[in-house]
């Protein structure tokens, strides 16, 4: 959590999930798990520490079945992923790949390798976004949407996201109040705003969407971030908070 979204949101995270009966074990490893022929009992850890288990559950993240894209030929990415352009466009002609199952460069950060992008609001709009593409190619209007994700914590908090600071950034710009839970993070990078966070404050990502999309530089936006009382809509068009 620290590394993708900030210390800040990380402690907060914890704090939330401490208070709700979880324990945290950070920065151990697991070397082994024990049980009878039946059930797993004990997890054990290479500096020694134990933890009973009744269910243990792996998370060591996916990797997306391209069976039909590789006997279609498509090429397919390192990641394993079906290598597309800013576009969504495959090696194909005419083909788009949306979704987890896409290797995709994303412009809005200039990532300079590519990456997959999972997350159940960001494979909608990455969906939008080829159907724009394939209107586009035929006479049609497209339009860019940027890359969106959440997450439910149980019923303790829900975690929406949406840009892409994976790159790193070098400030942070916290609106509302973490203690009480109700905040955004808006992530900064070389002076310009690349992505946001949002818990509890969900209406905060509208404009931030629009303010990524429209790189806005961190001076023309600091303040008004800062103060839950501005109109964060009335800082249209972004255009004009543009860096050169």
């Amino acid at each position: 959590m620290q590394i993708g979204f900030g210390e800040q949101t990380g402690k907060y995270v914890r704090s939330v999930l401490e208070e709700h009966g979880v324990t945290i074990l950070g920065g151990k490893q697991v070397e082994a798990l024990s049980g009878d022929d039946e059930r797993v009992e004990q997890l054990v850890c290479t500096d020694g520490t134990t933890v009973d288990a009744q269910l243990v559950v792996i998370g060591v993240g996916a990797v997306p079945d391209v069976m039909t894209a590789k006997g279609a030929g498509l090429e397919i990415g390192e990641s394993g992923g079906i290598k597309v352009d800013t576009q969504l466009r495959a090696s194909a002609d005419a083909v788009y790949a949306a979704g987890d199952c896409g290797r995709v460069r994303e412009r809005a950060v200039r990532r300079s390798s590519p990456h997959r992008a999972p997350g159940c609001r960001d494979r909608d709009g990455q969906d939008r976004r080829a159907q724009h593409r394939r209107l586009r190619a035929r006479g049609g209007r497209g339009v860019r949407v940027r890359p969106v994700l959440w997450s439910d914590l149980s019923d303790w908090l829900s975690l929406e996201y949406v840009g892409n600071a994976s790159k790193g950034w070098d400030e942070e710009l916290v609106r509302g109040s973490i203690d009480d839970g109700a905040f955004s993070v808006w992530y900064v990078k070389d002076g310009v705003l690349v992505a946001a966070l949002s818990i509890g404050r969900p209406e905060d990502l509208m404009d931030a969407r629009r303010l990524i999309a429209g790189r806005a530089a961190v001076d023309a936006i600091r303040d008004a971030v800062l103060d839950i009382s501005t109109d964060l809509g009335a800082l249209w068009p972004p255009g004009r908070m543009s860096r050169a």
